[in-house]
């Protein structure tokens, strides 16, 4: 179990890394005429198609299947503009995606450290 929730937290990071990049990207190209901004698919689409089983430990718990606790409809804003150039890269849009990822990024961290931290107090 602990695998795979450092797993999962190293496919998160590696998911927000390439999202940074692209969005370095899309910034860079801000002015390229005919440039279209590119963005990855959500996390939770790739964390979907996983086959997570939570484990059981007392018959009494309530049983969820999967991710089906955590799964919520996400409403895809598309909210681009084009510019005369046909370029669609919006900067304000872009700094505000590099700030999620840059926060995300901070949080996962700290919560793999945390159970770093519990899972290594346990083996003490």
């Amino acid at each position: 179990m602990s695998g795979d929730l450092f797993n999962l937290s190293m496919q998160k990071a590696s998911w927000l890394s390439e999202r940074q990049t692209l969005i370095a990207s899309n910034i860079a190209n801000a002015n390229t005429p005919q440039f279209k901004a590119k963005d990855l698919a959500a996390f939770s689409k790739a964390v979907d198609r996983l086959d997570v089983k939570l484990d059981v430990t007392n018959s009494a718990h309530i049983q969820v299947s999967g991710l089906d606790a955590m799964s919520s409809k996400t409403i895809d804003n598309q909210g681009w503009e084009t510019t005369n150039s046909a370029n669609s890269v919006n900067l304000e849009q872009e700094m505000l995606k590099a700030g999620d990822v840059g926060r995300d990024y901070s949080l996962a961290m700290n919560i793999t450290r945390s159970f770093q931290r519990m899972y290594l107090s346990s083996l003490k």
